[in-house]
């Protein structure tokens, strides 16, 4: 049974629903008696590119390619992490960096995923092994829980193809996001035993995010809340029909990204927001997953350019197709409310089958 535990996935200075889902993961393992170590992967530059992007990203009154608001999205988010997330190494740079820390933290299995961690123009082409666990040795378990590869088919070389073919054979148990990350294992990569999964967000209940998240708006329940990424043309109409079912003293606004101060809102803002909708209106894959958690009325927006399969696979699961807005192909808005009763039981079935998946993998 393997004890000690590492957890690999994306930087997680950027992303929301990335930093909320690593330390769900990381939470539900610990709760089951595991030690865990998250492993913080950067990309490894060359000093000059290193000191020439540590000047854009401290320098202030500007942000150019958005390196400014990456590193203060990082200040802000560090508490929270120390807080929800404390055994996390130092930013490893290298294949031989990771592989030195697998040996030195004596860990006995490691993890990968959950997000796009397969995905591969998300990650710098010489280190998109690692996110197969190319520096994990032979004597440590080797696991992918939840991950995606952030589109709905493989078009990579045949290489490529046989690279991560053998590195995947090497896997006691590989677990997808989407159920096109599932046909891609079994039919492209040599993995008939792939399996779906809930995000890790989803394995945690919303008692778990409650601590976390900032105290009560005075209109908790009352408006409309949306967190969209990408502009729709649909969004006006969506947001009074949203109203409509809220009542005529519902207002509409936007998730705050970014303080009165100028720095960005931090975890347990960004949580509350969701909590303390009436109506949930989004984009995000994520943003769809904590509706469901703190149990919200929202629409999902589906832009099958930006991937379709990681709403469609999470509301067929749960029985919420009825939900998904399909940008400009006119999908009607839905006149009956979630009942949550249902979804509720659906989730916890799949709550108990993918902990099971899971733990049963590390034994």
């Amino acid at each position: 049974m393997a004890r000690r535990v590492g957890l690999l996935t994306l930087p997680l200075h950027v992303n929301y629903g990335g930093i909320v889902q690593a330390v769900a993961l990381y939470n539900f393992l610990a709760g089951h008696g595991k030690e865990v170590t998250f492993l913080s992967q950067r990309p490894n530059r060359k000093l000059v590119q290193r000191v020439v992007l540590w000047a854009l990203r401290t320098v202030p009154f500007q942000n150019i390619q958005g390196l400014r608001g990456r590193y203060l999205r990082r200040q802000v988010h560090k508490p929270f992490l120390d807080r929800w997330m404390p055994n996390r190494t130092r930013e490893l740079l290298s294949f031989s960096e990771l592989s030195r820390a697998v040996t030195k933290r004596r860990l006995e299995a490691v993890i990968v995923g959950s997000d796009q961690v397969w995905r591969r123009s998300y990650v710098p082409a010489d280190e998109f092994t690692n996110y197969f666990l190319d520096f994990v040795g032979d004597d440590v378990a080797k696991i992918a829980y939840a991950a995606s590869f952030g589109a709905s088919e493989w078009t990579e070389s045949e290489a490529l193809t046989a690279r991560i073919s053998a590195l995947l054979a090497r896997f006691s148990k590989v677990m997808l996001r989407e159920q096109s990350g599932v046909e891609i294992c079994r039919e492209k990569l040599g993995r008939p035993d792939a399996e779906l999964v809930l995000d890790p967000t989803l394995l945690m209940p919303a008692s778990f995010y409650e601590p976390m998240a900032a105290p009560p708006s005075a209109r908790a329940g009352r408006d409309v809340m949306k967190y969209v990424l990408d502009h729709a043309g649909e969004l006006a109409g969506l947001e009074a029909r949203a109203q409509e079912q809220l009542g005529q003293d519902s207002a509409v606004h936007g998730i705050h990204l970014q303080q009165d101060s100028g720095m960005p809102a931090t975890i347990p803002q960004w949580l509350a927001e969701f909590r303390d909708a009436g109506f949930v209106l989004t984009d995000s894959f994520h943003g769809m997953a904590f509706s469901i958690i703190f149990r919200r009325q929202f629409v999902a927006l589906v832009n099958t350019k930006r991937g379709a399969d990681r709403f469609v696979t999470l509301a067929r699961q749960l029985g919420l197709e009825d939900r998904l807005i399909f940008i400009g192909e006119g999908t009607p808005f839905p006149d009956q409310p979630i009942d949550y009763d249902k979804v509720g039981a659906r989730l916890e079935e799949r709550r108990a089958a993918c902990a099971r998946a899971l733990l049963s993998a590390l034994d």
